[in-house]
């Protein structure tokens, strides 16, 4: 008895399905092939950053392509030494949200990479310059917050907060500020009525 879906049968419809994988298989393989070539071109001008980005397009279609793999280790040492240098340039200029920021971007990309088959690393230097600079950045933001909340700059407190939250979770008493810092204007505004 046939499905009411599909008077021709089941071996008509699998035909389809299969044929239509194929299709789809054959698609991706182009577009990582394509990406992987637009990455060695990026990478034959310097430019590491867009040619990784063509690397990780290749592999995310693709996850087998070998010439995408090679060429995201490459650029992707490149790239990583290069964050590497403005995280430890930032730290020597004492510019604590540079080092915190640029270290935790060059992480997610090493994880992208990681997430894709292909190992990279932050240099040590790079990583010592954060874990003492992300301490001191936080304490910094901490006592700003907490004096525009003292002079009640609600909103601007909020901000701080919330990015101390975003960084370090469990800081202190930040929870508790950052709930002050949202609900103390909302009340002043509810207890005036």
């Amino acid at each position: 008895m046939k499905p009411f879906f599909c008077d021709k049968g089941y071996d008509y419809l699998l035909g389809k399905v299969i044929g239509l994988v194929l299709i789809i298989t054959r698609f991706l393989g182009c577009a990582s092939k394509r990406y992987a070539k637009q990455g060695m071109k990026f990478e034959q001008t310097g430019l590491w950053e867009m040619a990784a980005e063509a690397y990780v397009n290749s592999l995310m279609a693709c996850g087998d392509n070998v010439d995408a793999i090679i060429g995201l280790k490459r650029s992707g040492n490149r790239v990583l030494d290069d964050r590497s240098r403005y995280i430890v340039k930032a730290y020597e200029n004492d510019d604590l949200k540079q080092v915190v920021y640029f270290y935790l971007d060059a992480v997610k990309f090493k994880n992208l990479a990681s997430g894709l088959g292909v190992e990279l690393s932050v240099s040590n230097l790079a990583t010592e310059s954060f874990i003492d600079a992300q301490p001191r950045y936080i304490e910094n933001l901490y006592a700003e917050a907490a004096r525009l909340l003292e002079e009640e700059k609600f909103r601007q407190a909020e901000v701080l907060f919330t990015e101390i939250t975003l960084l370090q979770p469990d800081y202190g008493d930040v929870a508790d500020k950052l709930m002050v810092s949202k609900l103390e204007p909302l009340y002043r505004r509810v207890s005036d009525f």
